[in-house]
Protein backbone atom coordinates (compact mmCIF):
# COMPACT_ATOMS: atom_id res chain seq x y z
CA UNK A 1 0.00 0.00 0.00
CA UNK A 2 2.76 2.43 0.93
CA UNK A 3 4.67 1.61 -2.25
CA UNK A 4 1.58 2.33 -4.37
CA UNK A 5 1.04 5.68 -2.64
CA UNK A 6 4.68 6.53 -3.17
CA UNK A 7 4.41 5.79 -6.90
CA UNK A 8 1.21 7.83 -7.15
CA UNK A 9 2.80 10.82 -5.43
CA UNK A 10 5.90 10.62 -7.61
CA UNK A 11 3.68 10.62 -10.69
CA UNK A 12 1.47 13.50 -9.52
CA UNK A 13 4.40 15.70 -8.45
CA UNK A 14 5.98 15.24 -11.86
CA UNK A 15 4.41 16.14 -15.18
CA UNK A 16 0.76 16.59 -14.17
CA UNK A 17 1.53 19.12 -11.46
CA UNK A 18 3.88 21.01 -13.77
CA UNK A 19 1.22 21.22 -16.48
CA UNK A 20 -1.40 22.26 -13.93
CA UNK A 21 0.75 25.09 -12.57
CA UNK A 22 1.62 26.32 -16.07
CA UNK A 23 -2.03 26.08 -17.14
CA UNK A 24 -3.31 27.97 -14.10
CA UNK A 25 -0.64 30.64 -14.59
CA UNK A 26 -1.66 31.07 -18.23
CA UNK A 27 -5.35 31.18 -17.26
CA UNK A 28 -4.83 33.92 -14.68
CA UNK A 29 -2.54 35.86 -17.02
CA UNK A 30 -5.27 35.99 -19.65
CA UNK A 31 -8.11 36.43 -17.15
CA UNK A 32 -6.41 39.38 -15.43
CA UNK A 33 -5.52 40.91 -18.81
CA UNK A 34 -1.74 40.45 -18.50
CA UNK A 35 -1.62 42.37 -15.20
CA UNK A 36 1.94 41.33 -14.31
CA UNK A 37 3.25 42.48 -17.69
CA UNK A 38 1.29 45.74 -17.99
CA UNK A 39 2.13 46.84 -14.44
CA UNK A 40 5.76 45.71 -14.44
CA UNK A 41 7.05 49.26 -14.02
CA UNK A 42 4.81 49.86 -11.00
CA UNK A 43 5.73 46.51 -9.46
CA UNK A 44 9.44 47.27 -9.90
CA UNK A 45 9.04 50.73 -8.38
CA UNK A 46 7.23 49.37 -5.31
CA UNK A 47 9.68 46.54 -4.61
CA UNK A 48 13.20 46.99 -5.91
CA UNK A 49 12.91 50.76 -6.34
CA UNK A 50 12.33 51.26 -2.62
CA UNK A 51 15.45 49.23 -1.79
CA UNK A 52 17.62 51.36 -4.06
CA UNK A 53 16.57 54.53 -2.30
Amino acid sequence: MLEQLSQLFEFLWGGPLFLCVIGIGFYFTVRLKFFQIINLKEIYRNTIGTLAG
